[in-house]
């Protein structure tokens, strides 16, 4: 883990909130919202991390989230 950007309260990284907000938003429209916003917080970190040790960890959980988001958006709104 970086230490740039340590996980936040709850032992969670910033970006955590809203990709946790987004996977259990019920509501279709705003479900598209809150994507959007986790996507860009997903893609915002991966580009500031490095291949270091220290910030393999969160780079998997980014990599989890990620792959959790195309999944949502398959079954929930049917992108392709």
């Amino acid at each position: 883990m970086s230490a740039s950007h340590p996980p936040g309260k709850g032992n969670q990284y910033p970006w955590q909130k809203a990709y946790k907000a987004a996977a259990l938003e019920v509501n279709k429209t705003r479900l598209v919202d809150k994507i959007c916003t986790a996507e860009a917080m997903l893609m915002t970190r991966f580009s500031e991390l490095t291949n270091r040790e220290e910030d393999e960890t969160e780079i998997n959980a980014l990599e989890k989230a990620m792959k959790a988001i195309r999944t949502i958006k398959k079954k929930r709104l049917g992108f392709e």
